[in-house]
């Protein structure tokens, strides 16, 4: 589990096509709070809930981890995600989010139990999600993080392009190349590959 006074690496994941960034996707590890598991219950209810929030706490599983990303979906757009995941295959997921105060709220959004099945038990404009101020720190770090090193942008004619606000060439240098992939602390893409069953995401990562 991770510990409470210490700041979570982010795990980054890059996609390069002739120079172009195609997708980049950052993942930070939350807390694994009682808070946290009770958004759970309206998907797999309170028993089931609990039972995986305790297998976290007994490091029978991995950490609740929380995605930001941003990817071509074809035809010159690209789309936003922030993603709440719990283990590999069981995440919300909307295009945007917004944190703190009396709730915090994903829009656009989508509770998926199992994503292999592909099919949502919860959708809805607005999920309001139960977040502790403790996570809600972590998910603002990565939030900021991301918004500091890339942005959306559209030429003239309209087509969106992700913008490196950093300097790429010098960044991707800390990264593991996989052809046209770069990944930082990032070996294991067992959850991406479960987020790419709700998200239009093309997973390219080769050993």
């Amino acid at each position: 589990m991770p510990k409470s006074n210490a700041a979570p690496d982010i795990s980054k994941y890059i996609f390069l096509d002739d120079d172009a960034i195609r997708f980049v996707v950052y993942r930070i590890d939350l807390v694994p709070t009682k808070d946290l598991y009770t958004n759970l219950e309206a998907m797999v209810g309170k028993e089931a809930a609990e039972v995986e929030y305790q297998a976290v706490i007994d490091e029978d599983a991995p950490p609740p981890s929380f995605v930001v990303g941003m990817g071509s979906t074809g035809g010159g757009i690209y789309d936003t995600v922030y993603a709440l995941m719990y283990a590999e295959q069981t995440c919300f997921i909307g295009n945007d989010i917004s944190l703190g105060g009396e709730k915090s709220v994903l829009y656009s959004a989508a509770g998926y139990s199992y994503t292999s099945s592909k099919e949502p038990e919860i959708e809805d404009d607005e999920i309001i999600l139960n977040i502790d101020p403790q996570n809600e720190k972590i998910i603002q770090v990565i939030i900021d993080s991301f918004n500091a090193n890339f942005a959306l942008d559209s030429t003239d004619d309209d087509d969106e392009f992700i913008q490196p606000i950093v300097d790429l060439g010098k960044v991707l240098k800390k990264f593991k190349k996989f052809d046209n992939v770069y990944t930082y602390d990032w070996d294991d893409l067992d959850d991406l590959l479960g987020l790419s069953k709700v998200w239009p995401f093309t997973l390219t990562f080769e050993d």
